[in-house]
């Protein structure tokens, strides 16, 4: 049996993972509503319990695997499309261009 997951978006985006050993910094190479790819993030394991901090926004998730300095973590609760939007540095379509691509990154 296939397990599916949504399509993750490729980003680039500086982070700070707080974590029960401090906080460091991270990088989110990829991201949706319900998780994250980081890397710079040696020491943690699944199971650990993470906050994530990126921009303005803070959100609390949960490592689901940990290969060499990456981690897939799960957010509880899911980001909105907004915050997903924010990490993949995504301008939401204004009026002018709703019907268009061009709102997105991965579209230019």
């Amino acid at each position: 049996m296939q397990r599916f997951r949504n399509h993750r978006y490729p980003t680039a985006f500086p982070a700070q993972v707080k974590t029960a050993f401090g906080i460091r910094p991270a990088k989110v190479i990829d991201v949706n509503e319900q998780g994250a790819q980081l890397e710079n993030t040696a020491d943690l394991a699944p199971g650990d319990k993470v906050v994530l901090k990126a921009g303005a926004d803070q959100v609390n998730a949960v490592v689901r695997w940990a290969e060499n300095d990456r981690v897939g973590i799960m957010f509880r609760p899911m980001l909105t499309i907004r915050q997903v939007d924010s990490l993949r540095y995504a301008k939401r379509p204004s009026m002018q261009t709703r019907f268009s691509s061009v709102g997105l990154a991965e579209m230019r």
